[in-house]
């Protein structure tokens, strides 16, 4: 869906990180809470990743 909302045919590796990001119960999201990573700030930027692929 993100992929799709900016153009793209196909999805990159920020599209599946902010698929991961969504379900924050995941294996992956765990693995990067643990090792320290702010998994708020995260989803805030890759928010914004969003917007800025869309508009330009």
């Amino acid at each position: 869906r993100r992929a799709a909302s900016r153009g793209a045919s196909r999805a990159v590796g920020l599209d599946l990180l902010a698929a991961l990001v969504h379900d924050r119960e995941c294996r992956a999201m765990e693995v990067l809470r643990r090792a320290g990573v702010a998994v708020e700030p995260l989803v805030t930027a890759l928010a914004g990743e969003t917007c800025q692929q869309s508009s330009g």
